[in-house]
């Protein structure tokens, strides 16, 4: 279990890459991998980084497609079908 300390660095450390990400458009997923790898084990450090990352691709797309204008054509709802089974 992490300490108060250890989610708060963690918290910042999400915010700082992807501040960098942002900025430079690339590394930052990777440095954010890395500071969560020299946190905790390798498991835990993956589940953090996947939830993480689904939540703020997810609130990208959100607010990007679907708050502003709505989804601008027919290809952005159809490009994920070939994906289902």
């Amino acid at each position: 279990m992490l300490t108060t300390l250890a989610l708060g660095f963690a918290g910042l450390a999400v915010l700082a890459t992807s501040f960098l990400s942002g900025v430079v458009g690339m590394a930052g997923g990777m440095i954010l991998m890395g500071i969560l790898l020299l946190m905790m084990d390798v498991t835990a450090a993956m589940v953090l980084y996947g939830v993480t990352q689904t939540a703020a691709n997810g609130w990208r797309a959100c607010s990007g497609e679907c708050m502003s204008t709505g989804p601008s054509s027919a290809a952005t709802w159809s490009a994920p079908l070939p994906c289902l089974p």
